[in-house]
């Protein structure tokens, strides 16, 4: 989240508070939003991110936030988790417990009210995902816009609504000049850490792959095969940045060519084993594009009446693949190749056009 700091947003999402609020009439005391955060990784950063831009759009619907209150007329949970600069959240939007405190015995004076602990009935239920950058506020309010909608809360301004902790609408005055209804004063506090979050420059991950081709012989081979079918699997590490992601991968494949028609003897299959170098654009979204390199040991054999015949040659071949993540791990996508494999006797090229499956932990 280079250049992108609470602070810098509150300014903005004032703004556009005051201008809705300023426009509004009817004016009513605001009720007030208990804010929770669940994660497994907390992260105070953009809890306050959350808490700001949630809480502007609240005061627009006439409702103050707060982080810890008594007695909230609403709750709003935000279950969230970050991955990769993409942030997914999940808000519950409940309304508070029916029932109130029992009376106390005549003659003594009440207790004071418990803390809000529990939420009552969810109102609404909402998840959405959204770039950890300058557009966070905006989609965030529109999540915030949907839950009231869904809940049946209308927008009705209020001049008493604010965010607790950050900043409250100064309290209207009277003719004679006197406050009305004023609180006293409190004291702004930092929304956000003055200490920078420091995110890891890459990550490592385990990564493995599986494909099937169709295949294109070229070459000298091409007189007695044309066409086949291969099947590969890979697994090693990978090094993801945020805009490149570098691996070397342990990788295998077969391949079994079919005879041109008039073609005597057994089918030919060739099996590869060797290194594969990876490079290619870190996680952007949902999309993956890698390069890649390979090398090793080719062996050819050829099946026959009287027995196998095995022989050893090396072989390279490169590849381009392109995908899109079905969720945190999991890629599909389309993988085209070029192979090599060096043999005195003749020549061996192909091409092929692959399926494949690829996963990330």
């Amino acid at each position: 989240m280079k250049g992108f700091t609470a602070s810098s947003c509150i300014p903005f999402m004032a703004l556009v508070a005051c201008l809705f609020l300023s426009a509004g009439g009817n004016l009513h005391a605001a009720e007030v939003v208990l804010h929770r955060f669940i994660s497994e990784k907390p992260d105070p950063q953009v809890e306050s991110l959350l808490y700001l831009a949630a809480g502007t759009e609240l005061m627009q619907a006439g409702l103050s936030s707060a982080r810890d209150a008594e007695s909230p007329a609403y709750i709003l949970s935000a279950e969230y988790s970050t991955s990769d600069g993409v942030l997914t959240v999940r808000y519950v939007l409940s309304g508070r417990p029916e029932g109130e405190a029992p009376a106390p015995p005549e003659g003594e004076a009440p207790a004071p009210p418990e803390p809000f602990t529990s939420p009552g009935a969810a109102l609404a239920d909402l998840t959405f995902q959204a770039a950890l950058d300058r557009t966070l506020d905006a989609r965030v309010a529109e999540a915030v816009r949907g839950l009231l909608q869904s809940a049946g809360i209308a927008y009705t301004p209020s001049q008493d609504a604010r965010i607790e902790g950050v900043f409250s609408w100064p309290p209207a005055q009277t003719p004679s000049g006197e406050t009305a209804g004023a609180a006293p004063p409190v004291e702004a506090q930092p929304a956000i850490p003055a200490e920078p979050v420091h995110e890891p420059a890459f990550k490592a991950a385990f990564d493995a792959s599986a494909s099937t081709a169709g295949v294109i012989l070229l070459g000298g081979i091409a007189q007695y095969t044309r066409f086949g079918v291969a099947a590969t699997l890979g697994a090693g590490v990978s090094f993801l940045g945020k805009k490149w992601r570098v691996g070397i991968d342990a990788r295998s494949q077969f391949v079994r060519p079919f005879n041109n028609q008039g073609v005597l003897g057994g089918p030919l299959s060739f099996f590869t084993f060797g290194p594969d170098i990876q490079f290619g654009i870190g996680r952007t979204g949902r999309l993956r594009l890698t390069g890649d390199i390979s090398g090793g040991a080719a062996l050819i054999t050829a099946s026959r009446p009287e027995g196998a015949l095995t022989k050893t040659r090396p072989y390279a071949d490169a590849g381009l693949y392109a995908g899109i993540f079905l969720g945190d791990s999991f890629s599909i996508g389309g993988d085209a190749r070029f192979m090599m494999i060096f043999d005195e006797e003749v020549l061996v090229m192909g091409v092929s056009a692959a399926v494949s499956l690829r996963m990330e932990l």
